[in-house]
């Protein structure tokens, strides 16, 4: 994926799939990459590409990092995108958890 992604930056479609690669290490280094997914994921949102799946991924790849309050407000941005939305309702209540402890 990364290969792919870095002959060709302007293509947003491997700047996905690269990201959603990286969301998804393991090992010494998922800590790093998973941020760097972030950052990519961010990217996509804020220039209006891929904005529900990039903010999906986001609030899991935020969660995975244990940072629960950013993947909530990502989950939050996408139900306002999609209120029927049903795995952000059920990430919702994950989430909501959180609050108290």
């Amino acid at each position: 994926m990364r290969e792919k992604w870095e002959c060709d930056k302007s293509n947003n479609d491997s700047r996905f799939q690269y990201a959603c690669a990286l969301s998804r290490s393991c090992g010494v280094h998922a800590e790093d990459d998973k941020k760097q997914a972030v950052d990519h994921f961010m990217y996509l949102v804020h220039n209006g590409i891929f904005v529900r799946d990039s903010l999906f991924n986001l609030a899991l790849t935020e969660y995975s990092l244990a940072d629960y309050e950013k993947a909530r407000n990502h989950c939050e941005d996408l139900y306002r995108q999609d209120p029927d939305n049903k795995q952000v309702s059920y990430w919702e209540v994950v989430l909501l958890r959180y609050d108290y402890c």
